[in-house]
C-alpha cells in the first residue's frame, strides 16, 4: 500500500476539504468533491456627495439672473432650468456662483457633471458613463451597476428619491444627453448651461443669458486687471478707456477675463496701452486667448457642429456690412429661398450663434461677426465673397426702389411690401443696413452699387431727414461721374439740388438744377428735362422770382403732359399753384391746386394729396376761411404723420399753428409752432426754422411778451437774410416794426414798416403790402399825421378786399374806427368800428372782436353812454381773457401772415 493508498490520510484530504466548505460524496471506493467559490466582502467604497466646481472669485454683476437661480428652490418652482446663451457669456460662472449658494438648502449631495459638449480635443460625455460616475459617487459599487442606460437611469433615480440634491449639468450638447441623467425626485434641483437652447426639453424653466451690462463688464475687467478691484471710478479718463474696451469685447465676459488677464501680467502696461493695442490690432481674435482659452476657440466648436449648409451661411453673415438681417436679405446673401434661409437663421439661433433684436431679425455679436468674416475668408473664394455682396446689393437696391413706388402709388403692392404702410416700415427698418451697403460699396470699389443704392434712397433720405444726405448725394455725383455715367451724375445732381433747396441754399440749388438739365438735355432724358425744370421752378419761387418760376413749372407741366407723366403732372401743378398765392391769386392757385388733386387721388399718392392739403390749407387760411383751413391742415398732418414724413409734418404743424394763432388759441398756437420748429432744426430747414421763429414771434407779442418776441423775429429776420428770401425778410421787419410800435418806438417802427412795404412791393406781393400800409399808418396816426394815416388805411382796405381777406379787413376799419373817433366823430368811429365787428365774427377772429368792441366802447364813452360802453367793454375784456390776449389800447392786432407754406 501506498502512501496514496493510506486510508487516514485519506481522511484527512477529505476533512481539509470539507472545513474549506466543499461538500464531499463517495460512491464505493470514489470520492466526488464539489467545490462552491465565495469571494470575499468589497470594502466599503466612499461617497463623493459634495462635488461642486471651485467657486469663481471674481465672478461680477448678473443679480436678475441670479436671483431667478437661487429662487427655483422655492416651492411650486421648476425643478429644472437651463441657462443657454452664446460662448463665453459666463453660463458656468453664473450656476457655479448659484450652485455654491443654494448648496445647504442641498444635504444629501451636490454633483457638477461636464457633459463637455463644446470641450476642445474631447468628444461628448455619454450619458451612460456619466451615470456611473454619479453612481460611484454615490457609493455604489460599479460590478453592482446595470450595463445600459435605461437601466442606470433608474438606478440613479431610485437611489434618489427621498433625497435632497443639487445636479449641475454644465455644458449640454441637447435633451437627449441630459434627459437619463435628470433626477425624479421632487426634493432634487437640476440646473443646465448649454449654448443651444433646449426647447424640447419639457418642465425646464428657460434662462437665456445676455452679454454683460456695459457697467458690470468694465467692473469685471477692472477686478481682473487688478487695477481697479472695487469697481470704484479712480480716474475718469482709464474709466472711460475701460469703458472702450469692453465695448470692443462686445461684453463678453470671456474675451474680458482674457484680456484683463494680460494687462494684469503686465505691470508696466496702462489700460490706455492695452486699449491702443487692442484698437489697432486687425485680429482681435488673436488677442482673446490666454492658455488654452481663446475665444475664437469657443466659437470654432459651435461652429463644428454645424451642418454645411448653415456653416454656409454663418460665414456669409460676416460679409454684412449692416447691423441685422432679416429672412429675405439672407437669402439674396446666401443665394437661397427666404424660407430656406429663414429656417437656418432660426437654427443659427436657437444654438446661440445669432441674437434674435425683433421678430424675424437677427444679429451677430461683433466678436461672432469677426470670426464668421474670418471663416469667410479663410473658406470662400473672393468671387464667391464678392457674389454675396452683389446679390445682396441688388436686393436692398431693388426693394427700396419698389418700396417707394408703393409708397408715391408709381407700382402696385408686392408679396414683401403688401401696402404703403408696410413699405414705409421696411424702409425704416432697412434703413441702417442700407447705408451700411451703400458705405460698404464705396469704400470697396463698386461704383454703379453707390449711384443706384443712393438714387434709391434720395426720397427716404429727404423724408426723414438724414444727417449728410448731401454729402451722400455730392459722392454719387462724383461717382458717376468718374465712371462716365451721365444718368446717374444728372440724378445726383438733381437730388443734390433738392436737398440744397430745403436747406436754403438756394445759390448752389439754381447751380445743381441746371448742371442736372443740361445732362439731362444732351441725353435727351425728357423726364429728366421735366424734373430738372419744376425743381429750378421751386428754387426760383422761394427767391421770390415769380416770373421765372412760373416759366420753369410751365415747361415741366408741359413736358410731362407730352409724355403722360400723371405724377409729374400732378407735381408741377401744386408747385404752379405755389406761386399763383405767393402773388396773392388766389383763385388760380385754388383751381391749379384742384386739378393737381385729382390726379393725386385717382393715382392713390397719399403724398401728393398731403401736399395740395397744405397748399389749399394755406389758401383758406390766407382768404380768412380758418375751418376749412384747419381741417386741410389735420388731414395734411395725420397723412406725413402715417408716411413718416417729417418735413410734410412740420409744414402741417406749422399751418395749424397760424389758424389757431388767428382764431385766438393762442397757447394751441405757441405749442404746434414750437413742435414745428424743433422738427425744422431737426431736418436743417433753415427756411422752415426762420418761418418758426416769425410766427413763434407773433404768438410771443400778442401775449405781451414783447421782449420774447423782438428776440424771435430777430433771429427770423437774420436768417431770411441769410437765405435771400425777401417776402421772409419783408415779413420780419414788419413783424419788428410792429413789436417796436407795441413798446412806443413810434419812429423805429416806421422805418421798419417803410422797408417791409418797399420790399413786397419789389415782389409784388398784394397780402404783404396791405399789412405793411396798415400797420405804417397806425404809425403815422400815433405820430399825429392823421391824414397820412387815413390815405395808408385806405389803400390797405383795398388790397385786403382784393385779395377777399376779411380778417385784414377787420383789422382795418378797427384803426379806422379809432382815427375817425379823433378826427371825425364818436359816431363815425363806432360805424366803422362795427363794421369791424361784422368782419371779424366773419372771420372767426376773437382778438378783432375785442378790438373792435373795445373800440367803440370808446367811442360810446365819447357820446357819453357809458352804459353801452361798460357793457361793450366787458364783452371785450372777456374775449382777452379767454384767449389770453394782453390788452393793450391802440396796439397793433396780430395782423395776417404772408409767410409762406
Amino acid at each position: 500500500m501506498t502512501g496514496a493508498d493510506d486510508p487516514l490520510l485519506a481522511r484527512t484530504r477529505q476533512q481539509g476539504t470539507a472545513d474549506s466548505g466543499g461538500e464531499i460524496t463517495q460512491a464505493g471506493r470514489d470520492v466526488h468533491r464539489t467545490t462552491h467559490v465565495h469571494e470575499a466582502p468589497a470594502p466599503a467604497r466612499p461617497s463623493v456627495i459634495r462635488g461642486l466646481r471651485r467657486d469663481a472669485h471674481y465672478f461680477t454683476g448678473r443679480s436678475t439672473e441670479l436671483q431667478r437661480l437661487l429662487q427655483a428652490s422655492a416651492a411650486g418652482q421648476a425643478r429644472i432650468h437651463t441657462v443657454n446663451g452664446m460662448p463665453g457669456v459666463g453660463k458656468t460662472a453664473l450656476v457655479t456662483r448659484a450652485a455654491h449658494l443654494l448648496a445647504n438648502q442641498f444635504p444629501d449631495g451636490q454633483f457638477f457633471v461636464d457633459l463637455r459638449a463644446h470641450a476642445p480635443g474631447q468628444a461628448a460625455a455619454d450619458p451612460i458613463d456619466v451615470l456611473a460616475t454619479l453612481l460611484a459617487g454615490l457609493g455604489i459599487d460599479p460590478r453592482s451597476m446595470p450595463t445600459n442606460l435605461e437601466g442606470r437611469s433608474g438606478l440613479w433615480r431610485d437611489h434618489l428619491a427621498g433625497r435632497r440634491v443639487l445636479l449641475v449639468l454644465d455644458d449640454a450638447a441637447d435633451s437627449g444627453q441630459i434627459e437619463p441623467l435628470l433626477p425624479g425626485a421632487a426634493g432634487c434641483l437640476t440646473l443646465v448651461t448649454s449654448r443651444p437652447r433646449l426647447i424640447d426639453l419639457e418642465d425646464a424653466e428657460p434662462l437665456p443669458l445676455p452679454t454683460l451690462p456695459r457697467g458690470e463688464a468694465a467692473t469685471l475687467f477692472n477686478r481682473l486687471a487688478r487695477r481697479n478691484p472695487n469697481g470704484v471710478d479712480s480716474d475718469t479718463s482709464e474709466s472711460a478707456v475701460a469703458n472702450g474696451i469692453v465695448e470692443l469685447c462686445g461684453c463678453l465676459p470671456l474675451a474680458i477675463v482674457l484680456l484683463a488677464s494680460r494687462l494684469a501680467h503686465r505691470p508696466s502696461w496702462t489700460v490706455a496701452d492695452l486699449a491702443a493695442d487692442f484698437t489697432a490690432t486687425t485680429d482681435r481674435l488673436g488677442h482673446l486667448v490666454a492658455g488654452t482659452r481663446a475665444v475664437d476657440v469657443a466659437f470654432a466648436l459651435s461652429y463644428r457642429d454645424l451642418s454645411p449648409a448653415r456653416k454656409r451661411l454663418f460665414r456669409r453673415l460676416g460679409l454684412h456690412p449692416g447691423p441685422d438681417i432679416d429672412p429675405h436679405a439672407a437669402a439674396a446673401l446666401d443665394g437661397v429661398s427666404p424660407t430656406q434661409a429663414r429656417d437656418e437663421l432660426e437654427a443659427l439661433y436657437t444654438d446661440h450663434l445669432l441674437d434674435e433684436i425683433a421678430p424675424r431679425r437677427y444679429s451677430l455679436h461683433n466678436l461672432l461677426r469677426e470670426f464668421a468674416a474670418s471663416c469667410c475668408t479663410s473658406q470662400d473664394s473672393p468671387d464667391d465673397r464678392d457674389l454675396a455682396l452683389a446679390r445682396l446689393m441688388t436686393y436692398y437696391q431693388r426693394t427700396v426702389t419698389s418700396a417707394e413706388e408703393i409708397i408715391s402709388a408709381h407700382r402696385s403692392s408686392t408679396p414683401l411690401l403688401p401696402n404703403a404702410t408696410s413699405a414705409l416700415n421696411w424702409l425704416r427698418i432697412e434703413h441702417a443696413n442700407v447705408l451700411a451697403c451703400l458705405d460698404h460699396a464705396a469704400s470697396h470699389d463698386q461704383p454703379h452699387h453707390v449711384v443706384e443704392l443712393t438714387r434709391a434712397l434720395a426720397p427716404s433720405l429727404l423724408r426723414e431727414g438724414w444727417p449728410h444726405i448731401a454729402a451722400l448725394h455730392e459722392r454719387a455725383a462724383e461717382t458717376a461721374r468718374r465712371i462716365g455715367d451721365l444718368h446717374g451724375e444728372a440724378g445726383a445732381l438733381d437730388e443734390l439740388g433738392f436737398v440744397r433747396y430745403v436747406t436754403g441754399d438756394y445759390a448752389a440749388a439754381t447751380g445743381f438744377h441746371e448742371r442736372a438739365l443740361a445732362l439731362f438735355e444732351g441725353l435727351g432724358d425728357r423726364h429728366g428735362q421735366a424734373a430738372a425744370l419744376n425743381n429750378l421752378g421751386r428754387v426760383r419761387g422761394r427767391v421770390d422770382d415769380y416770373a421765372a418760376a412760373t416759366g420753369f413749372h410751365e415747361r415741366a407741366l408741359a413736358l410731362f403732359e407730352d409724355l403722360g407723366d400723371r405724377h409729374g403732372q400732378a407735381k408741377a401743378l401744386n408747385n404752379l399753384g405755389r406761386v399763383r398765392y405767393m402773388t396773392a391769386d388766389y383763385a388760380a392757385a385754388t383751381q391749379l391746386n384742384e386739378r393737381a388733386l385729382a390726379l393725386f387721388d385717382a393715382l392713390g399718392d397719399r403724398r401728393g394729396q398731403s401736399s395740395v392739403f397744405l397748399s389749399l390749407g394755406f389758401i383758406l387760411y390766407m382768404t380768412g376761411d380758418y375751418p376749412a383751413a384747419s381741417d386741410l391742415h389735420e388731414q395734411a398732418l395725420v397723412v406725413s404723420e402715417d408716411l413718416g414724413d417729417r418735413h410734410g409734418q412740420a409744414g402741417a404743424l406749422q399751418g395749424l399753428g397760424r389758424v389757431r394763432f388767428v382764431t385766438g388759441d393762442y397757447r394751441a398756437a405757441s405749442e404746434l409752432h414750437e413742435r414745428a420748429l424743433e422738427l425744422f432744426e431737426e431736418l436743417g430747414d433753415r427756411h422752415g426754422q426762420a418761418d418758426g421763429l416769425n410766427n413763434l414771434g407773433r404768438v410771443r407779442f400778442v401775449t405781451g411778451d414783447y421782449r420774447a418776441a423782438s428776440e424771435l423775429h430777430e433771429r427770423a429776420l437774420e436768417l431770411f437774410e441769410e437765405l435771400g428770401d425777401r417776402h421772409g425778410q419783408a415779413n420780419g421787419l414788419n413783424n419788428l416794426g410792429r413789436v417796436r410800435f407795441a413798446t412806443g418806438n413810434y419812429q423805429t417802427a416806421s422805418d421798419l414798416h417803410i422797408q417791409a412795404l418797399a420790399r413786397f412791393e419789389e415782389i409784388d406781393n398784394h397780402h404783404g403790402r396791405a399789412n405793411a400800409l396798415h400797420d405804417l399808418g397806425r404809425t403815422r396816426y400815433a405820430m399825429g399825421e392823421y391824414a397820412k394815416a387815413a390815405e395808408l388805411f385806405e389803400r390797405a382796405l383795398a388790397l385786403f378786399r382784393d385779395v377777399t381777406d376779411p380778417q385784414g379787413e377787420a383789422e382795418v376799419w378797427n384803426s379806422l374806427g379809432i382815427l375817425r373817433t379823433t378826427t371825425v366823430s364818436p359816431r363815425a368811429g363806432l360805424e366803422a368800428h362795427h363794421k369791424a365787428l361784422e368782419l371779424a365774427h366773419q372771420a372767426g377772429s376773437p382778438f378783432d372782436e375785442a378790438q373792435a368792441l373795445e373800440g367803440a366802447a370808446r367811442s360810446h364813452v365819447l357820446s357819453g353812454d357809458l352804459e353801452t360802453a361798460m357793457a361793450d367793454l366787458r364783452r371785450a375784456v372777456r374775449i382777452y381773457d379767454h384767449i389770453g390776449a394782453a390788452v393793450a389800447f391802440s396796439r397793433p392786432a396780430e395782423g395776417r401772415s404772408g409767410t409762406s407754406e
